[in-house]
C-alpha cells in the first residue's frame, strides 16, 4: 500500500512539471531572448525600428498586400500579464522590422511554479504600400 502511495504521489507532481518537458520547447521565444529558428534560418530584410506596432486580432482585408516576416510566439518565463505579453510581441516585431502584428491570439499554458501564464501568438507583418491602409481600420491597440 505504501509504495502504491509513494507511485501515485510521484505521478501527480509529475502531472505538475512545465508542460515544455514534452517537446513543446522548441515553439517558444523566451521573454529577453532572439527566436533561434529566425536568426539562423534568415537574415534581417528590414531594419529594426522603434515606432509603435499595432497588434490585431483580425486578418487584413484580402486587397492588402504584406509579406509575413515571422510568426511570433511569447511565453514569459516567470508569469506576467497579457499586456507584458503583447509588449514583448511588439518588441519582438520591431526588431523584424515589421509594421504590425496581426491574428493574434492570446492562450494560456502551463508554467512550472504558476497555474497558467498568457502565451501570445501573431504573425508580423511588413505592409507592402503602407500609405494605402490604416491600421486602426481593423481592431487592436498600439504598442
Amino acid at each position: 500500500m505504501k509504495a502504491l502511495s509513494i507511485a501515485v504521489l510521484l505521478l501527480a507532481l509529475a502531472g505538475c512539471g512545465n508542460h515544455q518537458l514534452l517537446g513543446d520547447k522548441r515553439d517558444y521565444v523566451k521573454e529577453g531572448t532572439p527566436n533561434p529558428v529566425a536568426s539562423v534560418t534568415k537574415a534581417a530584410k528590414y531594419p529594426a525600428h522603434s515606432h509603435t506596432i499595432w497588434i490585431t486580432p483580425s486578418a487584413l482585408p484580402p486587397d492588402v498586400e504584406y509579406e509575413v516576416l515571422e510568426s511570433i510566439k511569447i511565453k514569459p518565463r516567470s508569469g506576467g500579464t497579457v499586456r507584458k505579453v503583447e509588449a514583448k510581441m511588439a518588441d519582438r516585431a520591431r526588431a523584424l522590422g515589421a509594421d504590425m502584428i496581426i491574428k493574434e491570439d492570446i492562450a494560456y499554458g502551463h508554467s512550472m511554479w504558476m497555474t497558467a501564464v498568457p502565451v501570445g501568438r501573431g504573425d508580423a507583418i511588413k505592409l507592402k504600400h503602407p500609405e494605402s491602409f490604416s491600421p486602426t481600420s481593423v481592431p487592436g491597440a498600439w504598442y
